[in-house]
């Protein structure tokens, strides 16, 4: 439903702005931000 849509809006925004500024740092903050998000 909704909360699926905004799960992929959010990953796709995430990917998007991973591709404008690559950090290793932020990668792997967002990749656990994602896991708890997706597990909450």
């Amino acid at each position: 439903g909704i909360f699926w849509f905004c799960s992929f809006f959010a990953l796709f925004f995430i990917l998007y702005f991973l591709t404008i500024s690559i950090t290793s740092l932020d990668f792997i903050y967002i990749l656990c931000l994602i896991f708890i998000f997706f597990n909450v």
